[in-house]
C-alpha cells in the first residue's frame, strides 16, 4: 500500500511471477520504438534521371559489346571459307576469274538456245521454259 492510501502493483522482477501482460509490457518498454526502427533503417531514394540515363547507357553498352562479338565471330567464320583470308587481293582477283568463266559459259549457252529458237523458228524467250530459265535470265 502507499502512503496515500491506494494499492500500488509493483513490478516483479522474477519472470515466473510476472504476468504475460506484464511481461509484454515491459518488453516494449525495452525495444526502440516505431519512429526509431524507421530512422535506423537506411532511406533508399528512387534513380534519379542521370542515374537511370546512365543505367540506360551501359545496358545499351553491353548490347553493342554482344553485337560486335557475334560480328567477328561471323567473320571469324566466313575467313575460314576463303581461300586466301590473309590476302583480299588474291580473293578479288579469284572472284573475278570466276566470274569471266561463268559470262562466257553463259553466252555459249545463250548461243545454243539461240541456234535450237532459229532451227524452230520461234524467239529465244519461247524456248526459255523447256530449260527451266525465266525471261529474265
Amino acid at each position: 500500500m502507499s502512503s496515500n492510501g491506494s494499492v500500488t502493483k509493483q513490478a516483479s522482477t522474477d519472470p515466473s511471477t510476472t504476468s504475460a501482460s506484464d511481461q509484454a509490457s515491459v518488453e516494449s518498454l525495452d525495444s526502440p520504438t516505431a519512429t526509431q526502427d524507421v530512422a535506423a533503417q537506411p532511406v533508399v531514394a528512387a534513380p534519379s534521371p542521370r542515374e537511370h540515363k546512365l543505367a540506360s547507357l551501359k545496358n545499351q553498352s553491353e548490347a553493342l559489346e554482344r553485337q560486335l562479338d557475334e560480328v567477328f565471330a561471323k567473320q571469324a567464320n566466313i575467313d575460314t571459307k576463303l581461300k586466301h583470308p590473309d590476302d583480299p587481293e588474291a580473293t578479288v582477283k579469284r572472284h573475278i576469274r570466276l566470274l569471266h568463266e561463268f559470262n562466257e559459259i553463259r553466252d555459249v549457252a545463250q548461243g545454243l538456245i539461240g541456234l535450237i529458237a532459229e532451227s524452230r523458228g520461234v524467239r529465244v524467250q519461247d524456248i526459255y521454259p523447256e530449260f527451266g530459265l525465266e525471261a529474265d535470265d
